[in-house]
């Protein structure tokens, strides 16, 4: 008798776990084609905030430094992107005027690849929002495979959660700027190992090919 309510726990562990992989897999297929049919919109900074503090303190020179150096680092995603993304439209915002973007003004709101403001006119009210940030920690918490502890002559399985949480990363969000989950590749870690930065052009390719690799294999395993 015991032996056939193992087996039965077991069963139904792995089916609810089954069942839950698939609807996270259902998930990431459907928001994979939005995105790919839709437009991938990436969110410059520019550190405006600093910049004037710094300015109104009397640091002059060392507001224009962070701005040259901000507008480098934006020129540098803009051509990388340019060059090594091709799983959607492409298009570029400053952070100021993300309460534009998401109510649908787009008059003078986004970038060309000079940082000049212009208009655009997006085929598809579907995009999603890349930038430079953080990996927020996913509050879900999820099962690893039952097992059979022989101590306690039962069915376990363990608990375990997000570890991501503030790595530094190129990270994708929603249109309503929820950071989306696996297996969406949802971000694209800035640093190998501790210490070597990555340039945005490798970061860019990453995250082009994981997009195009998750796409076939989620399509392989949902048909």
């Amino acid at each position: 008798m015991r032996f056939f309510l193992m087996v039965f726990c077991f069963l139904n562990c792995f089916l609810l776990d089954a069942q839950s992989r698939k609807e996270r897999e259902t998930k990431a297929y459907y928001e994979i084609n939005q995105l790919k049919r839709g437009a991938l919109l990436i969110r410059l900074a520019t550190k405006r905030n600093k910049i004037d503090a710094l300015r109104k303190a009397g640091y002059t020179k060392k507001a224009e430094a962070i701005e040259e150096e901000q507008k480098n680092l934006n020129l540098e995603l803009i051509t990388a992107f340019r060059n090594e993304y091709t799983f959607s439209d492409l298009h570029f915002f400053y952070s100021n005027f993300t309460s534009d973007i998401l109510s649908g003004n787009y008059e003078n709101t986004f970038l060309d690849d000079s940082l000049n403001p212009i208009s655009v006119d997006l085929t598809s009210d579907t995009f999603f929002i890349g930038e430079y940030g953080f990996v927020e920690a996913d509050t879900n918490t999820y099962s690893s495979q039952p097992y059979y502890d022989a101590n306690e002559k039962r069915m376990k399985e363990v608990k375990y959660g997000d570890t991501r949480l503030g790595i530094s990363a190129f990270v994708v969000r929603d249109k309503n700027l929820y950071q989306l989950r696996d297996p969406f590749p949802f971000f694209v870690k800035r640093k190998k190992g501790w210490y070597k930065e990555l340039k945005p052009a490798v970061v860019a390719r990453i995250f082009n090919n994981r997009l195009k690799l998750a796409h076939i294999r989620l399509k392989h395993l949902l048909e």
